[in-house]
């Protein structure tokens, strides 16, 4: 993007503080969290139903490998995509998509008929998840006054962790059962496809708690859209406050002097590619060179120990 980065937090910093911290934060807390929530369930749940798949597919060590990891093939290829994607059409709208999509596979993969339909649905998984880790994220920290922006990202990798009990639990209960429904020649629904059906609900349920909240006043401001701008903080600073959205003491916003809006592809395919390549070349040039170094970094520490 054109805008640089210092100034674009001090641009919706004192519009921020001014809807204040309460309910309107903890209900993006609880969908932001439910969406990651939902994110960690798909990457642990292979994990819990591979050796049921194994004996129904009959499937060698190297092919239950390859599903159990296909999914961060996915993961990997999609993370720069959906990141750009996020910054172009926003953070709510990318997430609102992509748990769609990723709720739409974990049910379609409960019928998949072979080990390759299946491996091919998990790559998408993997692919449109990335589209939903990351983009929440910054969701939820631009509608955090600054003195509050930690506590609330915490919070909300704090219910997504709960995940990591969650699973277990759900595939204790389920995969015992001694399911075996002929649903049609070839096709017998058994436990483990029930746990990838219930896999779906979470994803439903932070899509439903997402499509009642606005896009990120951030985003909103880098797109010239000023108006949906106060909308968006005064809607938050009703709830929050209990007063009316119309009592919101800021009545105009803008981008500092030195800023631009954010580049616009001009809606071709070409101007798209362009659009990402300026972006992508920012994160290797100073001064950001250093930050996209140590996070790289920090993230192969977390993700790969």
């Amino acid at each position: 993007m054109a805008y640089k980065c210092r100034n674009m937090f001090e641009n919706t910093k004192r519009e921020t503080k001014e809807i204040g911290y309460g309910k309107f934060n903890y209900l993006v807390i609880i969908g932001v969290g439910l969406q990651r929530f939902s994110c960690l369930a798909s990457v642990l749940i292979m994990s819990f139903v591979v050796s049921s798949i194994g004996c129904d597919f009959r499937l060698t060590p190297a092919q239950k490998g390859t599903l159990t990891s296909i999914l961060f093939v996915g993961m990997v290829s999609s993370s720069h995509l959906n990141g750009f994607l996020s910054d172009r059409y926003g953070r709510r709208y990318t997430t609102l998509r992509c748990s769609a999509l990723c709720c739409i596979i974990s049910c379609a993969a409960s019928f998949a008929f072979n080990y390759t339909m299946l491996v091919i649905l998990w790559f998408f998984m993997g692919f449109f998840l990335a589209g939903v880790i990351t983009p929440v994220l910054v969701y939820v920290s631009e509608f955090s006054p600054p003195k509050h922006r930690r506590k609330t990202i915490f919070m909300s990798v704090a219910l997504a962790a709960l995940a990591t009990t969650y699973d277990p639990c759900v595939a204790w209960l389920i995969i015992p059962l001694e399911i075996r429904w002929t649903l049609w020649p070839g096709m017998v629904f058994t436990s483990w496809r029930l746990l990838l059906l219930w896999n779906s609900v979470p994803f439903l349920a932070a899509w439903l708690l997402l499509l009642a909240l606005p896009e990120s006043p951030k985003y909103l401001l880098t797109r010239g859209k000023d108006q949906e701008t106060i909308r968006a903080l005064a809607r938050a600073f009703a709830m929050n406050t209990g007063q009316d959205k119309a009592d919101y003491p800021i009545k105009e916003v803008g981008l500092d002097g030195g800023d631009s809006l954010a580049d616009d592809d001009g809606g071709s395919v070409a101007g798209f590619f362009v659009s990402m390549w300026r972006q992508t070349r920012m994160l290797f040039t100073p001064p950001l060179l250093l930050h996209t170094l140590l996070c790289c970094s920090i993230q192969v520490g977390v993700v790969g120990t």
